[in-house]
C-alpha cells in the first residue's frame, strides 16, 4: 500500500503498544547521507521543529476512501523540503534522516495512523505490515566520464529560489545519493548561479563553489536548473505573508501566568474548538517553575492566544478554575 520511507532497512525499534512503555512507530537506523520520502501521495498537514519529534513532518493521505496521516521525525536540521500545505507525490524527497528533537543518534521515526494522528496517538498502527518490501532506490546515474568535456563558450546553470537543497559531488565519482561532498542552499540567496567549466555526461556540470571547491553538479531542465549563455541576478526570496497579530483586549499589556504546580497543560491549533482531543501538545508549566506568556487575544471567554516556542501560535484554556492567573 505504501512505499518505504527510506532506502534504509535496519530497523533498531519496532511498534509497540506497552504499560512498560508505548513506541508508536518503527526506527530505521543507519549514519551517511539518507533521503526521506513520501510513501504515498498526499498534503503536508504540519512542518516544523518539535522539541520531541525535531525536525518532522506529518502528511494525510487519502486512499481507496480511508484517511492515513504519517509522520517523519527526527530529520536533519535545514533538511525539510516541503511546507505545511504542500502537495506531494510518493516516493518525492521530503528530508534527510538525521538525529534531531529527542534523539541519541541518526534514525528516522517513522509513524503510520489509520486516521488523524492525535496526541494519544489512538490511531497508531505497526507500520511495516503495510509497507511494500521494494525499498526505496534512488534514480539510477551512469558513471561520469572519464576526462569533463570542455564547454564551448560562457554558459551559466541557474538554480531556483524554491530549493533549498542541491547536492554537489566531488570530481572523478559517480554523481549519485550517498556520493555528495555536501548540499547547496539556493533559496537562501533567493538563487544561485555558477559559471559551467565542463560537463562530466549529460546535464551534469563541473563548477566553481565558495564552500565545496571544484564540483560536479546535477541540474537536469526537470530540476528546475536552467542553463543560460548570461549570469543571472539572484532574486529576492518570497516571504511568507506575516500573520496579523490579534487587537490587544485593553490598553494595558496583559500577561497569563501558568502555575507551577501543573505538570501537563494542553494547548490548540486556532480555529479549532479548544476540548480534548483537538490538543496540538501540552506544556509543562512545573519543569520551568511555572510559564509565563503575553496575551495576544482573548477569541472566547478563558481561551487566549499565545506565541509558545515548540509549537507556534495557539490557544489556551485558562478560566480562574485551573489555578491559571491572568496580570
Amino acid at each position: 500500500m505504501f512505499i518505504r520511507p527510506t532506502d534504509v532497512t535496519r530497523v533498531t525499534q519496532g511498534f509497540r503498544r506497552s504499560n512498560q512503555g508505548s513506541h508508536f512507530g518503527v526506527d530505521f537506523a543507519a549514519p551517511g547521507t539518507h533521503e526521506i520520502v513520501a510513501v504515498a501521495d498526499g498534503t503536508v498537514t504540519r512542518s516544523y521543529r518539535s522539541a520531541s519529534y525535531g525536525e518532522v513532518i506529518f502528511i494525510v493521505h487519502s486512499i481507496d476512501g480511508q484517511t492515513w496521516e504519517t509522520v517523519y521525525a527526527h530529520l536533519r536540521t535545514g533538511s525539510r523540503r516541503v511546507q505545511t500545505g504542500d502537495r506531494v507525490r510518493q516516493g518525492q524527497v521530503i528530508g534527510i534522516m538525521g538525529s534531531t528533537g529527542n534523539s541519541t543518534g541518526q534514525h528516522l521515526h517513522f509513524e503510520l495512523h489509520r486516521g488523524r494522528w492525535n496526541i494519544n496517538k489512538t490511531n497508531a498502527v505497526s507500520p511495516l505490515p503495510y509497507l511494500d518490501d521494494a525499498p526505496v532506490q534512488s534514480p539510477p546515474a551512469p558513471a561520469p566520464s572519464p576526462s569533463p568535456t570542455p564547454v564551448t563558450g560562457e554558459s551559466y546553470i541557474v538554480l531556483p529560489a524554491n530549493s533549498d537543497s542541491w547536492r554537489v559531488y566531488p570530481l572523478g565519482v559517480a554523481p549519485v545519493v550517498g556520493n555528495e561532498k555536501g548540499l547547496l542552499n539556493p533559496q537562501k540567496f533567493g538563487g544561485l548561479t555558477y559559471r559551467i567549466l565542463g560537463k562530466t555526461q549529460d546535464h551534469v556540470y563541473i563548477i566553481e563553489t565558495a564552500d565545496f571547491g571544484r564540483v560536479q553538479i546535477y541540474g537536469h531542465p526537470s530540476t528546475g536548473a536552467r542553463v543560460t549563455s548570461q549570469p543571472q541576478s539572484p532574486q529576492p526570496t518570497p516571504q511568507p505573508t506575516p500573520r496579523p497579530t490579534p487587537p490587544p483586549t485593553s490598553s494595558r499589556e496583559r500577561r497569563l501566568i501558568l502555575p507551577s504546580a501543573s505538570t501537563s497543560w494542553r494547548v490548540y491549533p486556532l480555529n479549532v474548538a479548544p476540548v480534548v482531543g483537538n490538543a496540538i501538545g501540552f506544556l509543562n508549566p512545573s519543569k520551568f517553575g511555572g510559564l509565563t506568556y503575553t496575551i495576544l487575544g482573548n477569541p472566547q471567554k478563558d481561551v487566549y492566544t499565545i506565541e509558545t516556542r515548540d509549537f507556534g501560535r495557539v490557544n489556551i484554556y485558562a478560566a480562574p478554575s485551573t489555578g491559571a492567573r491572568i496580570q
